[in-house]
């Protein structure tokens, strides 16, 4: 694979979500990967590279982390966390196309493959930025809004649909 694909921001992203817990472990394998292409080749290593990977080892020697945590090549344990603002997002462009708020909630939560709870949940909490999310959207493809459409917007944000109460 090799560092070809590695742009420094991505590898600053990928360092970022090492570093926080978030990182796919096959993503910090790409970094390791680079790091030992670049090494073979004689090619020099990308700075942000050597910064992050000198980071990491320091944390493993202070005792911070475990060597597998601190490289980010193993997955988090338990359950992945949920894609709040993408639930609420999907919620929201359902709703905008005519759904029922319960109809939408009960989609979201099959293309998720969670509970309606948990979409409800997460719309309750994250609505407004997926309302960002779907006007920047919008405005991305130089969409004007009309009357009726903004109105609409604004019904489906202010509403104060219940969420699916556990039965």
């Amino acid at each position: 694979m090799g560092c070809e694909d590695l742009s420094p921001a991505l590898i600053n992203q990928i360092a970022y979500d090492i570093i926080h817990g978030k990182a796919d472990p096959a993503d910090a394998r790409r970094l390791l990967e680079c790091y030992c292409d670049s090494y073979d080749k004689g090619k020099p290593i990308p700075h942000d590279l050597a910064m992050h990977l000198r980071d990491s080892l320091r944390g493993f020697l202070d005792g911070k982390k475990t060597l597998s945590s601190a490289l980010g090549i193993t997955g988090k344990r338990g359950r992945p966390s949920p894609d709040n603002t993408g639930m609420a997002l999907a919620v929201l462009q359902l709703r905008f196309k005519g759904e029922s708020h319960q109809d939408a909630l009960g989609l979201v939560a099959e293309d998720f493959e969670c509970a309606d709870s948990t979409v409800g949940e997460a719309w309750r909490k994250h609505k407004l930025d997926a309302w960002i999310e779907f006007r920047l959207e919008r405005n991305l493809e130089e969409s004007p809004w009309s009357d009726d459409e903004v109105s609409r917007l604004v019904e489906i944000i202010e509403s104060n649909q219940p969420s699916i109460a556990p039965k």
